[in-house]
C-alpha cells in the first residue's frame, strides 16, 4: 500500500479550497452502460441478457452503481461539508433523499398504471401478479400505505429505496470518513458481518419479508464508494503495482471460470463439470463476499487500465453513453417503466425474434434519446440564466458576452448565474 493512502486512512487532511475534481468521464461511462444492462436484464427472460456482467460473472450492474453511488456522493457533497460542516451537507442530502423518493413513488404509480391498463386492454388479468404487484390491488389502502413507509417493493422497483435509505446514511458516514476513513471501513464492515451472520435487514411485504436489497449489506459498497471519493478530492493516488493488477485480473478471470463450470453461462454449458452443490450461489439480498470482491477488481482494473485522458473517452460512442450516466435518475425510472411494457409485449408476441429486437433496440435508443435531450435542455437553460457581459461604449459586448447586448436590454436582464 501507498505510504501516502496508508496515512490519509489514519488521519486525513483535507486540502483548503479545492472544491470538486473535473468530472470523470469513466464514471458517467460506467453508469450508463450499468443503466442499459439494468433495462435488459429487467425483462425476465430476455435473450440479451447472456451478454450482460450478470450472467459472466457474480457482480452485476447494481454493484457497480451502488460503489459509484457512494464515490458521487463524496464528490458532490464532500466539499461542502468540509467548508460549512455536515448540518449544511445533511440538509442538501436530504433534498436529494425527497427527489429520489418522490421518483420511487412515480415509478411505482407508472409501472401499476401501465400493468392495470394492459390487463384490462388485453382481458388479461394474470397480468396483475406480475412483479408482485398484485397486493396494490387487492389491498389497495393498506399496500398504498406500505408502499408510502417503503415496506411494498415489488421485483424490479426496489432499488431506489435502496439509494434513499443510503443516502439517509450518508452524513453520518462522511463525517466519519472525514475524521477516519479507516474506522468508517472498519465500522461499515462490521455491519455487513452482522447481516450476515443475523440476516438482519428491514420489512418488506405484508408478511414481513425482508428487503431484496438489504441497506445494512449494500451499505458497505456504499462506504467504500464514499471513501475513495474522499481520497480523490484530497488527490491521493490509487496504489498501483503488478501484484495488484494480476490479483484483480485473477479475481475477474477466476468468477467468469467458476461461473462457466458450474454452468451459470449460458453459451459454457458444455464446460459445466462443477457438481451444482460446489457452485458459488452469491446472495444479492446480503451482498456475498464474492460479489464484493469482483466489483472492486473490476473497478480497480477500469481505474488502472483506462486513463481519465483517454482519447476514446470523448469519441462519439462513450460520450453518448456518458449522458446516460449523468442523467441516471430519470433515465432509471423510465427504464424501469420500459422494461415492463417490453415485458408484456414481448409475451403477447411470443417472444418472436423480431419482437426481441425491436423492444431491445427501441427500449435501448428511447432511453438514450431521454438522456440527450434532458442534457440539452439543461445546457441550453444555463446558456439562457448566464450574466450577460458588461457593455462597451460603442455598444458591444466584451470578450466571453453576447455580442449586440444593449445597454437597455442589460438593464432588464437580471443575471442569476449557473445551476450547480
Amino acid at each position: 500500500m501507498d505510504r501516502s493512502l496508508r496515512s490519509w486512512l489514519i488521519s486525513p487532511r483535507p486540502v483548503p479550497g479545492t472544491g470538486r475534481p473535473p468530472r470523470d468521464t469513466r464514471v458517467d461511462v460506467v453508469r450508463g452502460l450499468a443503466l442499459l444492462f439494468i433495462f435488459v436484464n429487467h425483462i425476465p427472460g430476455n435473450p440479451l441478457s447472456v451478454a450482460t456482467p450478470a450472467h459472466l460473472w457474480f457482480s452485476d450492474a447494481a454493484d457497480a452503481f451502488v460503489l459509484l453511488a457512494g464515490f458521487a456522493v463524496a464528490v458532490a457533497y464532500g466539499p461542502l461539508i468540509d467548508s460549512r460542516g455536515v448540518p449544511a451537507g445533511a440538509a442538501r442530502i436530504g433534498a436529494r433523499m425527497a427527489e429520489l423518493y418522490a421518483a420511487h413513488l412515480m415509478t411505482l404509480l407508472f409501472v401499476a398504471a401501465l400493468v392495470a391498463w394492459s390487463a384490462a386492454r388485453l382481458e388479461r388479468p394474470d397480468q396483475l401478479t406480475m412483479l408482485g404487484l398484485l397486493p396494490l390491488f387487492t389491498a389497495t389502502e393498506d399496500t398504498i400505505l406500505r408502499a408510502l413507509a417503503l415496506t411494498f417493493q415489488p421485483s424490479y422497483v426496489d432499488i431506489l429505496p435502496l439509494y434513499v435509505v443510503l443516502l439517509g446514511l450518508a452524513p453520518v458516514i462522511l463525517w466519519l470518513a472525514r475524521t477516519a476513513p479507516i474506522v468508517a471501513l472498519a465500522a461499515s464492515a462490521a455491519l455487513w458481518l452482522l447481516v450476515q451472520a443475523t440476516d438482519m435487514n428491514l420489512p418488506n411485504g405484508a408478511e414481513g419479508q425482508g428487503w431484496f436489497f438489504n441497506p445494512f449489506a449494500w451499505q458497505l459498497l456504499f462506504t467504500i464508494g464514499i471513501v475513495a471519493g474522499l481520497a480523490a478530492l484530497d488527490g491521493i493516488a490509487l496504489p498501483r503495482s503488478s501484484r495488484l493488477l494480476r490479483l484483480a485480473l485473477v479475481v475477474v478471470i477466476g468468477s467468469v471460470l467458476l461461473k462457466g463450470l458450474s454452468g451459470q453461462i449460458a453459451f459454457l454449458q458444455w464446460a459445466a463439470v462443477l457438481p451444482p452443490e460446489l457452485a458459488p450461489q452469491p446472495s444479492k439480498t446480503q451482498l456475498s463476499l464474492w460479489r464484493v470482491v469482483n466489483v472492486l477488481a473490476l473497478a480497480y482494473l477500469i481505474a488502472v487500465l483506462v486513463p481519465a485522458s483517454a482519447r476514446w473517452l470523448s469519441a462519439a460512442p462513450a460520450a453518448v453513453i456518458a449522458v446516460l450516466g449523468r442523467r441516471s435518475l430519470p433515465v432509471f425510472a423510465l427504464g424501469t417503466v420500459l422494461s415492463v411494457a417490453g415485458t408484456i409485449a414481448l409475451t403477447e408476441a411470443a417472444w418472436s425474434t423480431p419482437s426481441v429486437v425491436a423492444v431491445n433496440a427501441g427500449g435501448i435508443l428511447v432511453l438514450i434519446g431521454t438522456a440527450l435531450a434532458l442534457d440539452w435542455a439543461d445546457r441550453a437553460a444555463n446558456m439562457a440564466n448566464r450574466p450577460a457581459a458588461p457593455v462597451r461604449a460603442d455598444g458591444g459586448a466584451r470578450p466571453g458576452g453576447r455580442a449586440g447586448a444593449g445597454t437597455s436590454e442589460l438593464a432588464r436582464a437580471v443575471p442569476i448565474g449557473r445551476r450547480s
